[in-house]
């Protein structure tokens, strides 16, 4: 049985091929989606969303362009997912998926996490200070 070459060389692109076959990159952490907190019927084809926050004036983004600052009112928002953004100076952003439906009018709060103090090297400052005042006395 005579092999060809080229066949070797495209069943080692095959085999190559079926060997990466698995290993896709890791995918994005996935974002949860938001419930309503209150739902009132609309007349049909008309959206409604408003949206709240623990916060006072946070900026709101949905899928990624800026819409206002909480508490904020949108009509007219064409049905579908979306991505909703809060955030807020001192705050962690939330990120969150919301559903405009149509003939629904939904009110989303957002609770946000104050974001964790920075660490200070106050400690280690006042412990190098310590340290070097009992050289001095020595």
């Amino acid at each position: 049985m005579k092999i060809c070459p080229s066949s070797v060389l495209i069943l080692l692109l095959c085999a190559l091929a079926c060997s990466c076959a698995g290993t896709e990159p890791a995918a994005a952490p996935s974002i949860p989606l938001l419930s309503s907190e209150e739902r009132e019927l609309l007349p049909a084809r008309e959206t409604k969303v408003t949206f709240r926050a623990s916060a006072k004036n946070c900026r709101l983004f949905l899928n990624g362009e800026y819409q206002g600052n909480t508490s904020l009112t949108l009509t007219a928002l064409p049905p579908g997912l979306y991505h909703l953004r809060v955030e807020k100076q001192g705050y962690l952003p939330a990120d969150y998926m919301i559903e405009a439906s149509e003939g629904i009018y939904q009110r989303y709060y957002v609770e946000l996490v104050a974001e964790p103090a920075p660490a200070t090297a106050c400690g280690l400052e006042a412990e190098a200070a310590s340290t070097e005042q009992e050289a001095q006395i020595r």
